[in-house]
């Protein structure tokens, strides 16, 4: 029931007076409910037929039920009665899930059938009861054999199930009404006449006695030997066989065989129990069918969406490339507007394009989370720092406060984890016109070698009814239409990252109030990383040093204070000019100051003189945190050696890296930035473009030439096998989809005669599909990079392998 109806608990109930318990249960731990909370009562009201509930919150009867608003927090139900064969409801067979979810008619009708076998499975348990106690009694009252005898042909020719009784060495005795109705034969025909294999299928029975023979070692017959060794090993014997007609039809039933003993417990027979089912396996050939045709509908599916990635994307290559190339033009105030317009553009359209495809690629099931250790902190800071300069374009205040538990290296997925921390911080900024933005990690849980670990971003934005909350992770959803004109958007980044998260077997939620900002979390459980991982090797010991710091803001101040002090030292925090005068005029001793530079109401080199005035504090290391390099920072540093600046976002790298500088008296490097300056000498780096597109030819031309890489081009595989004879090239880009021979056949056998010699090959495909990559790399292919491109996409790439090569 739990694979058919794709649900995560499935049970079986039973009723008592006041409870109804679970006889069998797979996803819950809960062992009964009180009558009045049981889901599965409105199912037994409900005897004729299925009850289906496809979301709870959305069906009044449902919707502030218990196990609906808490735990188990069930959205979907739907439930089976048990109803045995005098019409009493005995429980019911039910399905549930946590997300809402619609039954299709084959999974509804599975779900009676298996509700009839469970009935079928009780009430057989209960004749073999019946005909036991019988056989039991029959010494005891044999004064009443006949009405014992009439009573029991009574049940075995009105009961629903064939009914098979031999003596020992197999000759029928019992043969009921149903058994009778199944087999086409008369009871008279075979009673003392015929063991059962008169209409078994002999290639069956065949079979069964070498699966036997081979299984205990010890030669069985291939007859009524089988069913003897069967029910003389008391092996609970439950298995499909095809029976054969009178007429010749055949037939599968569903078979148990038993032992029968009399009141001394002696064997005195055999019995066999037996259903048709017959439709049952049409419903399963029906189901099969359903299945192949789902299958076959999502490779379809995923073959369009590759197809439509490569035609899309391929276009975009250009768009974005040029526009990229042109905006480092020199370009008068208009032209420079149009050119932005065009490139924010396509970004927002290759968002949009990544957002479908990566939703289909999810609900499809064509995603698998590949766990990797990586360093959790790291790549938080590193998200910051790419939205940092979105955040600050609208005047946002955008840090994170990181868990001082939270385990350096962790396994996980942590492209996914990006994913998913990106479309919330995303979501935030957008909806977010003033004040500031928290990404907060903490460690929730400790097990073994794993930690729980907890996701959140807060914003003050424009929060969230709670009304509307149910509708934010669902596909293509926006809360309203005025939403989607204002912000735009697929309506997907939400239910993404809530299919993600599920994948990752965590849970997600939001917590918002309109007027008061919002706040978006997720938890999973995470590895801890192994003992023999890198370790940061940098001093986080700063307990001797007193540190001043001065920002207007609570929240920077209240973010630093939790930084040094985890690192030892001790803080003073100044939140006021008039403060900060008092504090630097009293001549306290202190070992750095740092001052955020933005906020400060004194933004000019008089705040600085100020403090150097102090004879005590003329060469304190001073370090001003902005947002940018402000110029009259710049200029002071080129006098003073003790000045020191980093730019926002604030995070534990920066903070650390820029102190262990300031102590040691030495200048810190700026944060590296994507230089837009066009680079005048050319790498020796020999680089080969295989690329069939005449735009792309020229757009890739101009990019290398930006980077500073003369490179040679190829139209098609061919050409590429025929330029390496002649001459021998660093790093090929290789395009998938050419004429010719086109980039995985041309890899191949480059890989084929060049060997370890070969040059690095670097697959550039518009298909963003998981299959892709896995067939680029099978291919020999050393890298994998997705149109459209970018100068920084390319530089690092190059970077990467010519650090490499140079080992």
């Amino acid at each position: 029931a739990l694979k058919v109806s794709n649900t995560t608990i499935a049970l079986i109930s039973f009723v008592d007076t006041d409870r109804v318990w679970f006889k069998s249960k797979i996803g819950l731990e809960k062992e009964e409910v009180s009558r009045e909370l049981a889901l599965s009562s409105f199912a037994i009201i409900n005897s004729s037929s299925i009850i289906e509930i496809q979301d709870t919150l959305l069906d009044e009867k449902f919707c502030h039920h218990p196990l609906v608003v808490s735990d188990p927090k069930i959205r979907f139900y739907a439930g089976v009665p048990l109803i045995n064969s005098q019409g009493y409801s005995l429980g019911a067979l039910c399905v549930i899930d946590k997300s809402p979810k619609i039954l299709s008619n084959d999974q509804k009708e599975f779900l009676i059938t298996l509700a009839n076998q469970i009935v079928y499975l009780l009430e057989l348990r209960k004749v073999v009861i019946i005909q036991k106690r019988i056989i039991q009694e029959k010494t005891q009252i044999e004064e009443s054999l006949k009405s014992s005898k009439a009573i029991l042909k009574g049940i075995l020719d009105n009961i629903n199930y064939g009914i098979i009784a031999t003596d020992l060495d197999g000759v029928i005795q019992s043969f009921n009404k149903k058994a009778e109705t199944i087999l086409e034969y008369s009871a008279s025909e075979l009673i003392g006449n015929f063991t059962p294999i008169i209409f078994h299928n002999k290639e069956e029975i065949q079979s069964c006695a070498k699966e036997l023979s081979k299984e205990y070692k010890k030669e069985i017959q291939p007859d009524f030997s089988v069913f003897k060794e069967i029910a003389n090993l008391e092996i609970t014997e439950d298995r499909e066989w095809t029976y054969i007609k009178k007429s010749g039809e055949n037939i599968p039933v569903y078979l148990t065989v038993k032992l029968l003993y009399d009141s001394e417990k002696k064997a005195i027979g055999f019995l066999g129990l037996v259903i048709d089912i017959s439709e049952r396996k049409q419903a399963e050939i029906q189901i099969k069918k359903a299945k192949i045709a789902t299958e076959d509908a999502n490779l379809a599916k995923t073959n369009f969406l590759a197809n439509m990635s490569h035609e899309i994307r391929t276009p975009m290559n250009g768009i974005i490339g040029m526009t990229e190339l042109l905006l480092q033009t020199e370009l008068n105030d208009e032209q420079l507007e149009y050119a932005k317009v065009i490139s924010d553009s396509g970004e927002n359209l290759l968002t949009l394009i990544n957002d479908i495809l990566d939703y289909s690629k999810i609900d499809s099931g064509r995603i698998e989370l590949i766990e990797k250790p990586f360093d959790l902190l790291e790549r938080i800071e590193g998200i910051i720092e790419i939205h940092f300069p979105k955040a600050n374009k609208k005047k946002l205040d955008l840090y994170s406060i990181i868990d001082p538990k939270l385990p350096k290296f962790v396994s996980g997925d942590s492209m996914r984890i990006e994913q998913i921390i990106t479309n919330l911080l995303d979501n935030s900024i957008k909806f977010t016109n003033e004040g500031e933005i928290v990404v907060k990690v903490s460690v929730l849980e400790y097990a073994q070698d794993k930690s729980l670990i907890e996701f959140l971003i807060k914003d003050t934005g424009i929060g969230i009814s709670e009304d509307k909350l149910g509708k934010l992770f669902l596909a293509f959803s926006q809360l309203d239409s005025s939403s989607t004109r204002r912000h735009g958007g697929t309506g997907l980044g939400l239910a993404i990252s809530k299919k993600l998260v599920d994948l990752m077997d965590g849970d997600i939620g939001v917590k918002s109030k309109p007027n008061e900002g919002s706040e978006f979390y997720f938890q999973i459980w995470m590895k801890n990383g192994t003992l023999d991982e890198i370790i940061d090797q940098e001093t986080n010991d700063f307990t001797k040093q007193k540190i001043l710091i001065y920002s207007p803001k609570i929240s920077i101040l209240n973010n630093l204070e939790v930084l040094l002090n985890n690192w030892g030292a001790n803080t003073i925090l100044i939140n006021s000019d008039e403060k900060f005068s008092e504090a630097i005029n009293m001549k306290e001793q202190v070992d750095a100051i740092i001052i955020d530079y933005d906020s400060i109401s004194q933004k000019s080199p008089s705040t600085i003189e100020e403090i150097r005035k102090q004879e005590n504090l003329k060469e304190i290391p001073l370090i001003a945190i902005t947002s940018e390099n402000q110029k009259e920072i710049t200029d002071r540093k080129k006098t003073d050696d003790f000045l020191f600046l980093t730019l926002k976002p604030i995070s534990q790298k920066k903070i650390k890296m820029v102190l262990i500088s300031a102590f040691s008296k030495k200048q810190l490097i700026s944060n590296r930035k994507i230089s837009s300056t066009t680079n005048n000498q050319t790498s020796s780096t020999k680089i080969l473009l295989a690329e069939d597109n005449s735009l792309n030819q020229t757009l890739f031309t101009r990019i290398f030439k930006k980077l500073g890489y003369a490179i040679d081009i190829a139209n098609n595989g061919l050409e590429v096998i025929e330029l390496l004879e002649k001459k021998k090239y660093d790093i090929i880009f290789m395009d998938i989809r050419m004429p010719v021979l086109d980039g995985l056949e041309t890899t191949e056998q480059i890989c084929k005669k060049y060997q370890d010699k070969k040059p690095i090959i670097i697959a550039m495909t518009a298909n963003t599909m998981d299959e892709e990559k896995e067939k680029c790399i099978s291919a020999g292919m050393d890298d994998f990079i997705s149109k459209p491109v970018s100068l920084d996409s390319i530089q690092k790439l190059l970077d990467k392998w010519e650090k490499i090569k140079s080992i």
